[in-house]
């Protein structure tokens, strides 16, 4: 059923509450899904602390050029978009996103920073979102710095049994 023009501007207008609240947003396509997948994966960004609203390409551009916002994706793909606005930094939602498109055959477009006024390309956000979550890094990380000091007392403490 086609939307109404109230509809329509009520879209426009939550799309562009959204735009002045978030630092950023993802654009993703997705075809041929149930609605128990898309609800599945609004669960996972939920968890997450973002949300995603599928908006149609045209309403979308509208509210992102009432926006200041100059990204040509809309009119890239066929059909809706997922529309998934992030506070914070890109990196805690690009996994989520990645996972689930790859998983689902989906296609991330550009995202954009709204704080910086730049285009994340789709291949940059791939490249986060294949990255393992904050905390395993922090702990790779950890586990890096500690294992030669590990080693050091184990050598010491040889020494000292002698």
């Amino acid at each position: 059923m086609a939307k109404t023009k109230i509809q329509k501007e009520e879209e426009i207008k939550y799309i562009s509450d959204v735009l002045k609240k978030h630092d950023g947003f993802i654009l993703a396509g997705f075809s041929g899904l149930s609605v128990n997948e898309l609800n599945a994966f609004r669960r996972t960004l939920r968890e997450s602390g973002s949300v995603m609203r599928i908006a149609k390409r045209r309403l979308l551009r509208i509210a992102l050029q009432q926006a200041g916002i100059s990204l040509n994706v809309p009119e890239r793909f066929l059909g809706q978009a997922g529309f998934i606005p992030f506070s914070g930094d890109i990196s805690d939602i690009a996994g989520t996103v990645y996972r689930f498109v790859k998983k689902h055959d989906g296609t991330i477009f550009d995202s954009f920073d709204i704080k910086g006024k730049q285009v994340i390309e789709a291949s940059f956000l791939e490249r986060v979102g294949q990255l393992p979550p904050r905390d395993e890094m922090l702990g790779l990380v950890v586990s890096t710095i500690s294992a030669p000091l590990r080693a050091l007392a184990y050598v010491v403490g040889q020494i000292k049994g002698e």
